[in-house]
C-alpha cells in the first residue's frame, strides 16, 4: 500500500515525488527460460531439480562441493563475496540500512533529478 499525505496541497511549493520500487531479482525471472538456459549450458538435471525445489519452497539451502561451486561461478562469470558489500555506492548488509549508509545513492538520485529542472 502506498500512502502520500498532503502532497496535493495548494499552499505548498512545487515539489517532486520519486517512487523507488525495489524487488528481489527472482520476482521477475521467467523461470522456464532460466531452466532452458541451464539445460543448454549443460547443467546436470540434479542441479536443475535443486533450483526448481528452491523456487517452489519457502525455505531452502544447497551445499555444493567447493570445486563444483568454483566451476559454476567461473562458468557464470560471477564474483563471490560476503556481507557487507557495496552496490550502487550503498553498503548492503543483512541489517536495516541507516540514512547515512544510503546517502551516496540519495545524492546520486538528487543530482540526476536536479538536472531535470534545467
Amino acid at each position: 500500500t502506498e500512502l502520500v499525505k498532503g502532497y496535493n496541497r495548494k499552499h505548498l511549493s512545487p515539489r517532486c515525488m520519486i517512487k523507488v520500487d525495489l524487488k528481489k531479482a527472482y520476482d521477475s525471472i521467467e523461470w522456464s527460460f532460466l531452466i532452458d538456459v541451464m539445460r543448454s549450458l549443460g547443467f546436470p538435471e540434479l542441479f536443475i531439480d535443486w533450483i526448481l525445489a528452491c523456487i517452489s519452497s519457502v525455505s531452502y539451502s544447497i551445499l555444493l562441493n567447493v570445486d563444483i561451486q568454483k566451476e559454476i561461478l567461473l562458468t557464470l562469470n560471477m564474483p563471490t563475496g560476503d556481507f557487507p558489500f557495496r552496490y550502487l555506492g550503498v553498503t548492503l548488509s543483512t541489517k536495516t540500512l541507516s540514512y547515512i549508509q544510503c546517502k551516496p545513492l540519495i545524492d546520486i538520485v538528487l543530482a540526476r533529478a536536479k538536472c531535470w529542472t534545467n
